[in-house]
């Protein structure tokens, strides 16, 4: 989430792609409070897309 928001300058947007699967593998073995947080968030990401 914060990669995606980040300004490019600071370049902390250069391992979104890697970030993304990470969130996807692990999101079943997230608190459900955090899943649903991701979930909603992946609606407007494009990193998270296809949740």
């Amino acid at each position: 989430m914060i990669q995606e928001n980040a300004p490019k300058i600071v370049g902390y947007n250069k391992n979104i792609t890697d970030d993304a699967k990470l969130v996807k593998a692990s999101l079943k073995s997230l608190p459900e409070v955090v899943q649903k947080a991701v979930l909603s968030y992946s609606k407007t990401s494009k990193a998270l897309s296809g949740l």
